[in-house]
């Protein structure tokens, strides 16, 4: 199976699907599991934190997946083709252009991979050779991108912050197509934003769901808490088996 210079398996659509980038309209063609999720919660973050991210011209500005090489090269094939790279604005950050981004923002842009990311990561503005400032790509194994997700699903929800997983508890990680999924379950406009007004309608869901249960076998302890958390039982209650969690989880 041809790979993509990071290793990953490449060439293969059925790899990858399009997603949401969290707060913004942005979608992105990643790939499935670990190693695009975190992709897309950097995309995320660089919306929030460094440039707004946008579908201009038509969705040409932000770019995912894409079977070529890497640009220069016969035989190399480019991290975009396993879905494991991303270009962000990629007309404001054209490729070997430098001093495209404030020093401000490439100080935000380095916080970010290094504090939330741990180095899974790598931005093309860092290369040594030609720059490409607008390219974001996995670099990291499949397990070490679990764990930064992990990781950032137990980090603490800030007032005012629209952050990725923005409640303090979430027992799985949560981002783009797995909360619209939620929502639609539980009958929540679905805008892809895990908030309050999703955390107060999954509880009114988990508690009828236990009063399913209860009127289907009385005495039949409920199997959700009503506590408005997605975890490994709601999870599996919407129908959904969990294929990674982080430690700790219910």
């Amino acid at each position: 199976m041809a790979r993509s210079q990071n290793g990953y398996p490449a060439n293969d659509r059925a790899l990858v699907s399009s997603r949401p980038v969290l707060g913004s309209d942005v979608r992105l063609s990643v790939r499935n599991g670990p190693a695009g999720d975190v992709l897309l919660a950097y995309g995320a973050r660089h919306h929030r934190r460094v440039e707004p991210i946008s579908n201009g011209r038509a969705g040409l500005d932000d770019w995912g997946y894409a079977e070529r090489p890497i640009r220069g090269s016969r035989f190399s094939l480019s991290n975009h083709a396993s879905g494991t790279a991303i270009d962000l604005n990629a007309p404001r950050h054209p490729l070997g252009a430098r001093g495209t981004f404030t020093p401000a923002q490439v100080r935000t842009i380095r916080a970010i991979l290094a504090d939330d990311f741990d180095g899974v990561i790598r931005w093309g503005g860092d290369y040594r050779g030609r720059k490409d400032e607008m390219h974001f790509e996995v670099v990291g194994t499949e397990a070490e991108c679990a764990r930064v997700l992990a990781k950032l699903a137990g980090q603490t929800h800030k007032p005012g912050s629209r952050d990725l997983y923005p409640t303090a508890h979430l027992a799985l990680p949560l981002q783009g197509a797995d909360v619209v999924y939620v929502q639609r379950k539980i009958g929540v406009k679905p805008d892809g934003f895990y908030g309050p007004v999703t955390a107060r309608r999954l509880k009114s869901w988990e508690r009828a769901h236990n009063a399913k249960l209860r009127r289907a076998n009385p005495h039949r302890a409920p199997l959700l808490l009503a506590d408005g958390v997605v975890g490994v039982h709601t999870w599996r209650a919407l129908g959904v088996t969990p294929t990674y969690k982080p430690k700790g989880t219910r």
